[in-house]
């Protein structure tokens, strides 16, 4: 009687297990496709610049991405995808839906950013961000 016990237990663990993990599965499809759905598809499109590229940290991305008011959620999945097109085109524009939120250029180590929050310049170097208008190298 005890061999059956046992064998009941390992089917009810067993299947418990399959149960979590097909639950798991399912809600995260449920999650992306509902987020399409919705028509809030974020884009990251990477943008020819002829002033340079630039290796950003995550740390840069996310400094960068917050300041223009994304999520967490946001910045984590298209992150990514802002680094590799500052780094391989020098320049970058993420949408929304239809609408572009902001539009990124790399200049030497320094990052110009427009969004929907206003203009910014991200200076790589130090890790410093500042608002306002962009201006000229004579102005500073």
């Amino acid at each position: 009687m005890r061999k059956r016990l046992n064998i009941r237990g390992n089917w009810t663990v067993g299947l418990v297990l399959i149960s979590l993990l097909v639950l798991d599965l399912t809600g995260c499809g449920l999650i992306s496709r509902r987020h399409q759905d919705k028509g809030t598809e974020v884009k990251v499109v990477a943008m020819a610049n002829n002033t340079g590229a630039l290796a950003l940290t995550a740390d840069d991305i996310v400094t960068i991405m917050r300041e223009c008011g994304f999520t967490d959620q946001q910045i984590y999945y298209n992150g990514g995808d802002l680094r590799e097109a500052l780094l391989n085109m020098g320049g970058a524009k993420i949408s929304i839906g239809n609408r572009v939120e902001a539009m990124f250029k790399v200049q030497n180590s320094q990052v110009w950013i427009a969004c929907t929050r206003g203009t910014m310049l991200y200076d790589a170097k130090s890790g410093r961000m500042r608002l306002g208008p962009p201006t000229t190298p004579q102005q500073r």
